[in-house]
């Protein structure tokens, strides 16, 4: 039988294909023209953003409270550590926030209105901290913008009472921040890898310092905070000679060996 042959090209075939391609190299020349105005399109609205951001920014945080020295309590102690523990209730680590409130009472009592706001509405939730990559440490607590709702790690209860205030004034201030300046977090991961992480900080790092020189006076005491932790544990063996089962679980060795 005879080989088949393909068919020979014709020359409309020739000149159809060159017509083609040509047809897609003007578009591809004009979108390569076109890049220098995409570009400016881009960055003029993202100045725009940028700038409409900043005058909500300035518009402000609202009334933020301010501190009252504290008096009459002692923020060192350590009352809360066993709600450490994994297998604690909700309920049982609610009430271990209660030393840290009473504090607050007094130093100030719109954050911990706050906080008792908080969990009457359910928004207040004990759960793990992350690392990121700005804060490579475990978080002790995280107010949840998207949410609305303020998320204690239980490690927060290792600390001593003040700390743990502290802690939560610093949230508290988040709950406070424009959401301006959250957009403008997350419009920042457009110019720098992870993101401006200071946008947001910067205001509760302030606020946080505030209230720890308030419940600790100009500078907290390692002397204070390492007899306060020593009486605690001895307390908590005292119990367990009582037929109660306190045993120091590792987050509490862990403590005591970065107090000295």
């Amino acid at each position: 039988m005879p080989k088949s042959v393909a068919p020979a090209w014709t020359c409309p075939d020739v000149a159809w294909r060159l017509q083609g391609l040509l047809r897609q190299g003007r578009i591809i020349a004009n979108d390569l023209w076109n890049i220098p105005r995409y570009v400016l399109r881009a960055c003029v609205g993202v100045a725009f953003v940028c700038g409409v951001l900043s005058l909500w920014g300035l518009h402000g945080d609202g009334a933020i409270p301010g501190m009252s020295p504290l008096s009459g309590l002692d923020p060192y102690r350590f009352s809360s550590v066993p709600c450490v523990a994994d297998d604690t209730a909700a309920e049982s680590r609610w009430n271990g926030l209660s030393p840290a409130l009473a504090l607050l009472d007094r130093v100030n009592p719109t954050v911990s209105k706050w906080v008792r706001q908080e969990y009457d509405r359910g928004l207040l939730i004990f759960g793990e901290g992350r690392r990121t990559k700005q804060d490579p440490g475990i978080a002790l607590a995280k107010y949840d913008v998207l949410r609305g709702r303020l998320v204690v790690n239980p490690l927060l209860f290792g600390e001593n009472d003040g700390t743990i205030a502290v802690t939560l004034c610093h949230e508290y201030r988040h709950s406070r921040q424009n959401l301006g300046k959250a957009c403008q977090y997350v419009l920042s991961f457009l110019f720098v890898r992870g993101g401006d992480l200071s946008i947001i900080e910067n205001d509760a790092v302030i606020y946080e310092q505030e209230a720890h020189n308030a419940i600790f006076g100009n500078g907290s005491s390692k002397d204070k905070e390492l007899a306060a932790w020593e009486a605690a544990v001895e307390q908590r063996n005292q119990g367990g000679k009582h037929g109660r089962s306190d045993s120091l679980s590792s987050p509490v060795v862990a403590k005591t060996a970065r107090l000295p």
